[in-house]
């Protein structure tokens, strides 16, 4: 199953994971469960100039 998020549109489905393994910086982000984005719906932003 691929769990990566394109980094670059460019980029065709066959390279994302080759993508993804050569940048460390990919490595150091947990993936998102599902558990975690249903939690994440509660979430409220403001807009501190808008109110």
């Amino acid at each position: 199953m691929m769990r990566n998020v394109h980094p670059s549109p460019r980029i065709p489905n066959y390279y994302l994971q080759r993508c993804h393994d050569s940048v460390p910086l990919f490595r150091q982000v947990p993936p998102i469960t599902l558990k975690a984005s249903l939690q994440s719906l509660r979430f409220c932003f403001w807009d501190e100039q808008g109110k």
